[in-house]
């Protein structure tokens, strides 16, 4: 049966019908506990026996009713097994607090749909119907119950629903009852309630009564977009309604203690979603509250005064700037509270973290992990929040310590406890995935790797969609196991398409920033390894010049590979003055460099590396690294030829030795030059064989003009 096109909004009631109707019926304590179908079949089918119509038909036709009818603003998306009354409270409370109660006129297809004629409708028409009139409509409201497993989202109906909002850019929002808003809070003290909840949301997963109208619904669906951005639209609308709610909510409360405790909630789900700019005044908040109802030594207070530097560092600060002050407040709380203390515990394991993330003071981040974990494992369990942190970040630490097999040990650790609470799509059990990959790909087990590459990404997507930093950082490290396997096409698909969707410079945030950063950079080894020299050079130059102020440690990488780059044998990237330029900013004669690699180790003993740098000149360019020793012993991951490696002197030598061979200048100068390049050998630990005689720097004393016997 076809339905005709629609061009203007469909008929629909005010939301002072509901309460007509529910006084019709005889009054809420008559209505309580039925849910919507009970109230479709004992009430509304009987009452529109007479004519045969829809509800919203027949008031229309009765003078007496009609007022309640006017062309439908707002769409309402519901399960029929919801309980009725809260349906309406959800509705109710959504209007006022978007200041619609009075203009909210609403499509509710227990009203606008004739419930005598249902049964005999195919599926296209349904289909036909749902889509046309709710693109219409333009606003969507779906009404969310029980909030942590909805049940709206567990019917195909349902998410075809979203599915129309998604293609035709309709507004989408939720409405919840008060009872069940209660419930959040509530369940809201377990600090992973959110992401739980994000957890259950599979639309894929939802049914219908009749089967076929789930297949019908999935092949819609399947040929104009992708289930997960039907989760993904969810998933926002969920974390914009509860942030929005959460800080009504607070600010109505009276208790201060109370007030905390809601801003803190808030507060997780802008951490969730890197909102440090809308964290900030939060934070004073809940410092002001804690602060009046406890006073200044109080844990809580204490805890909640770290946080400025916590958010200091998740903002891009430099160690500098929060590391100091924030240590000196964990000496503080422990000198006050003692180490066992629970929030001691959790604060020094936020340290740790934010020592971990900034790369710095490796050895001290590990001994505060270790005893946080013995005092967690003592007090509160494995299974515990900081617990699970703590293990996590001792993986993390010795990944970054290139100690491979405690990393691995640790991680191991923290994924078989987090496992026992959390499926692996949840936050804590997929970033020690994602650890763990790290590790495998350190170790040359990029098969592996890729897997769980692959399957966090998916779920990435699923949870912060494409352009979200958490999303661009795996895409990059995925984009890395494919360039380490020589699957140059897909790993350039994946980290363009990781490139395309952060966003602009001027809008992006430093989380975003840093993704960029490196998947550009991973981009442009890409490009080296399948010989676009060319390509290579130019993203490689314009990342060192771009983080020159920004990001010093980004800048120098980039620029020690557009060195390598530049030296490769293979390499002709042809006009490479603009490309030695961006190298010598960073590693000229004016730098203050050594002769270590930033940010780079040997693959083979897995120390940092220092002097002249080695690769295989058979695999692709830019993965694995070795130091001289480990390629003289042959402790390397490919089976190819060490002899024929190709190596690379530091940077900042190489430029000293070059400034040398073109020396055109007076002889004491020169001597003093020789003599500055035999103290940086000397100070450096570099060999008599590498280091380059005078004699080949090829001064020529008697060929000056300058020469005074001329």
């Amino acid at each position: 049966m076809d339905t005709p096109a629609i061009t203007s909004p469909p008929l629909g009631v005010t939301l002072g019908f509901f309460r007509h109707l529910i006084d019709l019926c005889g009054g809420r304590t008559k209505l309580q506990g039925r849910t919507t179908a009970q109230v479709c079949f004992d009430y509304i089918v009987p009452l529109t026996a007479s004519t045969q119509l829809s509800l919203v038909e027949h008031i229309a036709a009765d003078p007496a009713t009609a007022h309640f009818v006017r062309p439908a603003n707002w769409y309402i998306s519901h399960a029929w097994s919801y309980l009725f009354l809260e349906t309406v409270d959800s509705l109710d409370v959504f209007f006022a607090q978007q200041q619609l109660s009075d203009e909210a006129v609403v499509w509710f297809c227990v009203f606008n749909n004739n419930q005598h004629r249902a049964a005999g409708f195919p599926f296209e028409y349904w289909s036909s119907t749902f889509k046309s009139q709710l693109s219409v409509i333009g606003n969507v409201v779906m009404v969310m119950h029980p909030w942590n497993d909805p049940v709206v989202l567990r019917r195909s109906w349902c998410v075809f629903e979203v599915y129309v909002a998604v293609t035709t850019g309709a507004r989408f929002e939720m409405a919840m009852a008060p009872a069940q808003f209660a419930l959040l809070v509530k369940d809201m003290s377990n600090v992973f309630a959110l992401f739980t909840m994000l957890g259950t949301i599979k639309s894929e997963q939802s049914e219908t009564t009749i089967p076929s109208d789930r297949d019908g619904i999935f092949a819609l669906i399947k040929a104009e977009t992708l289930f997960i951005e039907v989760d993904r639209l969810v998933f926002s609308t969920i974390r914009d309604w509860m942030g929005r709610s959460l800080s009504a909510y607070a600010q109505s409360l009276d208790d201060r203690l109370e007030e905390a405790t809601v801003w803190r909630y808030l507060l997780r789900i802008y951490d969730h979603d890197r909102k440090w700019a809308d964290s900030e005044p939060v934070i004073q908040r809940v410092i002001a509250c804690y602060t009046e109802a406890l006073g200044d030594d109080h844990e809580d207070t204490l805890a909640a005064k770290t946080w400025p530097y916590f958010l200091q560092a998740s903002s891009g600060l430099p160690h500098a700037t929060w590391g100091p002050p924030l240590h000196l407040a964990l000496l503080n709380m422990e000198r006050r509270l003692g180490s066992a203390n629970r929030q001691v515990c959790i604060v020094r394991c936020s340290y740790t973290t934010k020592l971990v993330e900034a790369k710095v003071e490796y050895n001290r981040a590990a001994e505060l992990l270790h005893t946080n974990y013995e005092i967690l494992l003592s007090t509160v369990g494995p299974l515990h929040a900081a617990a699970l942190a703590t293990a996590t970040d001792l993986g993390r630490v010795y990944t970054y310590k290139h100690q491979l097999p405690e990393a691995e040990r640790w991680l191991n650790v923290a994924l078989a406890s987090a496992r026992e609470a959390f499926d692996d799509t949840h936050p804590i059990p997929s970033f020690g995935q994602l650890m763990l990959a790290m590790v495998y790909v350190a170790d040359g087990r990029l098969r592996q790797a890729l897997t769980i590459a692959e399957q966090q990404l998916a779920v990435k997507l699923r949870l912060f969609g494409a352009g979200h930093a958490e999303t661009v950082e795996v895409q990059h490290f995925a984009g890395l196991v494919l360039h380490r396997l020589g699957a140059f096409d897909q790993a350039k698909l994946l980290l363009n398409a990781g490139m395309d969707s952060v966003p602009a410079p001027d809008d992006e945030s430093v989380a975003d920033r840093e993704a960029r950063i490196i998947t550009q950079t991973v981009l442009a080894l890409v490009y080296w390894a399948e010989r676009d020299y060319a390509a290579a050079a130019r993203g490689l130059s314009q990342t060192a010049l771009a983080c020159r102020h920004s990001s010093i440690r980004h800048a120098r990488k980039a620029a020690a590979w557009l060195y390598c780059l530049l030296m490769d044998p293979a390499s002709t990237v042809g006009d490479d003055t603009a490309a030695w330029s961006a190298v010598s900013a960073m590693y000229g004669r004016h730098t203050d460099t050594s002769e270590a690699w930033d940010d780079e180790h040997c693959t083979g003993c897995h120390r940092d590396l220092v002097g002249t740098m080695r690769c295989c000149n058979e695999c692709p360019r830019g993965s694995y690294l070795y130091c001289r020793s480990c390629t003289t012993l042959g402790r390397v991951l490919c089976s190819h030829d060490t002899a024929t490696f190709l190596a690379f002197k530091p940077p900042h030598r190489h430029l000293l030795e070059e400034d040398l061979k073109t020396f055109d200048g007076p002889l004491d100068d020169f001597e003093e030059a020789i003599a500055n390049y035999a103290v940086y050998c000397r100070e450096h630990g570099v060999s008599d064989v590498e280091k380059v005689p005078r004699a080949a720097f090829g001064y020529e004393v008697d060929s000056r003009v300058w020469h005074p016997m001329l």
